[in-house]
């Protein structure tokens, strides 16, 4: 893959994970970016339109995955929709990398919003989003741990 279109990926994957930071909320565009910018990322890459038919079918089956998830209260809905769109970059082939890193840095971050929720709670004079952050009531920024299981799998696509 070319290095614009490995830029552009994580690009987007950081803009998800800083509106996730801010508001709790994953825009929409994002994860319809990340799947248009797709085929065009793997036609430069020389992948042929089978190859791209099997990660977008990857991408659906990750996709009623999530939204399960989703269903239940283990996902927001903007979380169910980045990462099935990531695996669309990802594939198969490259999924496990992108699990291995979502997943050490999910628990990363549960663990840092457990300690830092035990330690302050929220406060009048503090920015918005840290309040959200130090909310018991909120859940976590999930797209941080999306963003690194990106990262981790960007080397290993195509």
């Amino acid at each position: 893959m070319t290095p614009f279109f490995t830029a552009a990926f994580l690009a987007l994957c950081l803009i998800a994970a800083a509106t996730d930071i801010a508001r709790m909320k994953i825009p929409n565009w994002v994860s319809l970016a990340l799947i248009a910018l797709y085929p065009l990322a793997a036609l430069t890459a020389g992948a042929g339109w089978a190859q791209i038919g099997w990660h977008f079918a990857f991408g659906l089956l990750v996709l009623s995955l999530s939204f399960g998830l989703f269903s239940i209260g283990v996902l927001g809905g903007g979380d169910a929709k980045l990462i099935p769109a990531v695996a669309v970059w990802t594939g198969a082939g490259a999924f496990l990398h992108f699990m291995i890193g979502m997943t050490l840095a999910g628990g990363a971050l549960a663990l840092a919003l457990l300690a830092a929720r035990a330690a302050f709670a929220p406060a009048d004079g503090r920015p918005a989003f840290i309040n959200r952050l130090l909310s018991k009531e909120r859940g976590a920024p999930y797209a941080i741990a999306i963003a690194v299981g990106a990262i981790n799998a960007a080397p290993h696509l195509f």
